[in-house]
C-alpha cells in the first residue's frame, strides 16, 4: 500500500480497519494491507491518494498522517 514493493509477509506492518474505521497495526481480523517497516514506505502510503481497493473505504489524510506518527513512534526492531 506504500512503495509498491513485494515481499515475504514475515518483513511487513500488517493493517486493519476497525469497524470504528480506525486504521489498526497488527490487526488480525478484517480488510487489511500490508506496508514494509521502513519509514520511506510510510510517508508513500500517507501520499497516496485512495487505498479503497484494499479497505473498501476511502482513507482520510489525517488518518493516514495518524498511522504514520504511531508508526515512527514504536520500536521496530
Amino acid at each position: 500500500m506504500g512503495c509498491g514493493e513485494r515481499d515475504d509477509q514475515n518483513h511487513l506492518i500488517r493493517l486493519t480497519l476497525t469497524a470504528e474505521g480506525r486504521l489498526m497495526v497488527d490487526g488480525k481480523t478484517g480488510r487489511g494491507g500490508y506496508l514494509h517497516r521502513s519509514p520511506d514506505c510510510w510517508r508513500a502510503f500517507s501520499r497516496r491518494k485512495s487505498q479503497y481497493r484494499t479497505f473498501h473505504l476511502e482513507i482520510t489524510r489525517p488518518m493516514k498522517e495518524q498511522l504514520v506518527k504511531e508508526l515512527m513512534d514504536r520500536d521496530w526492531e
